[in-house]
């Protein structure tokens, strides 16, 4: 059996007043200052589809998502079961690949190819990504880059890892063709 988790999970199965769900996304959003809880309803007594002012948290069918505090978690609004380790669609890793996928396109926008702008925007994905997979509970290493035709070093990293480590790998182009990589390992030792 597994130990239980410290607080809210990716993947965790919860019930609410406004019934049973999984949670999507875990992290700061625009719409409000601090921590908030994306959780995917199974019916649809929610309040969106994922999307607050616009902007894609997490996606599901509309009136199934509802955004939540964690406290509500804690003080009992919301009781969770821990997701099994099988594998099943919507696992930590589904997601919080799914996160930085989104985040990439989201910093990237519709842009071309600037070689004088792509540090800068390598940093912000790589700022991004890094506290998307620190907020699913991985201890990790973030690596980003956006890629010129021809060019990569973050991929030839991935070569280092072990089957022991756990990888996240999102490599993405935007409408222009710009591609973003990045290369997430949590190294267990």
């Amino acid at each position: 059996m597994a130990e239980p988790m410290a607080g809210p999970q990716l993947g965790q199965q919860v019930t609410l007043d406004k019934g049973t769900g999984t949670i999507r996304f875990i992290g700061e959003t625009s719409f409000a200052a601090g921590t908030w809880i994306g959780i995917e309803l199974d019916n649809p007594n929610g309040k969106n589809d994922g999307k607050v002012q616009g902007k894609e948290y997490f996606a599901c069918k509309p009136m199934h998502g509802i955004f939540i505090r964690p406290e509500a978690i804690a003080k009992g609004k919301g009781k969770g079961k821990s997701p099994n380790a099988s594998g099943y669609p919507g696992s930590k890793k589904e997601m919080t690949t799914s996160n930085v996928r989104r985040a990439c396109l989201e910093a990237m926008g519709d842009g071309d190819w600037d070689n004088e702008k792509a540090s800068e925007l390598a940093a912000t994905i790589q700022a991004e990504a890094f506290r998307l997979v620190k907020a699913a509970g991985y201890k990790v290493v973030v690596l980003a880059e956006v890629l010129a035709p021809n060019t990569g070093c973050a991929k030839s990293i991935k070569m280092l890892t072990t089957a022991d480590d756990e990888v996240i790998e999102v490599e993405v182009q935007n409408s222009k063709g710009m591609t973003a990589y990045v290369l997430a390992v949590s190294t267990r030792y």
